[in-house]
């Protein structure tokens, strides 16, 4: 899925906040002597709620120019054609992802291979409530998973609680360890881009 190109007009627009920390970041760079992510995040995020209406007033008004250019873009024959593309060749490729998955997990489940062992915890795991199974949807799981208090309140504040929710359920993320703290910095980096953010936090 990272293959597919997706045109820049169909990229949606930052919000007010995120116009503002692009011109800021070198500034709060140089004011905390560090460039780490979760760092300047933390202070720009300070910064922007501290700044009078008029300060903000030009990013306000320039996100929702963009906002309206994109709309407008999008309800367009080309911007319709072109979203539709870029939709279809995602599932595609999704789906692609999905079949070889469960051609694997078929072939691991498969009674000539497994042990008399592993039957029996397959068997076990099947009879759990379907909440707890591995085949639910992504959305119920991460609904489930808890997010702390402070990074839940940080996250509402950027409109990025989907976004996180979305980044807890990916099975790499989850293997890497990394706490819900460290999964929204990686999403402040990476403008509320759920793969980017994956990759970030996966070295990959």
């Amino acid at each position: 899925m990272k293959a597919i190109e997706k045109d820049d007009a169909l990229k949606k627009p930052q919000s007010a906040y995120w116009l503002w920390l692009g011109e800021n970041r070198e500034c709060i760079v140089t004011i905390l002597g560090t460039a780490k992510g979760l760092e300047v995040a933390k202070k720009g995020g300070e910064m922007w709620k501290a700044l009078s209406d008029a300060d903000r007033q030009p990013y306000e008004n320039k996100a929702r120019e963009q906002k309206e250019a994109y709309d407008k873009y999008i309800a367009s024959d080309e911007g319709a054609a072109k979203l539709k593309a870029f939709k279809e060749a995602t599932q595609a490729a999704k789906e692609q992802v999905k079949t070889k998955n469960e051609k694997e997990n078929e072939e691991e489940s498969s009674p000539q291979k497994d042990s008399p062992g592993k039957r029996a915890k397959s068997l076990h795991t099947s009879a759990a409530p379907p909440s707890k199974r591995g085949r639910s949807g992504k959305s119920s799981v991460a609904e489930e998973l808890p997010i702390p208090a402070s990074v839940l309140k940080e996250a509402e504040a950027l409109n990025m609680v989907d976004q996180l929710r979305n980044l807890m359920v990916r099975a790499e993320v989850m293997a890497s360890g990394k706490s819900p703290q460290e999964m929204l910095g990686a999403l402040q980096e990476c403008q509320g881009l759920v793969n980017k953010a994956k990759a970030r936090l996966c070295g990959t």
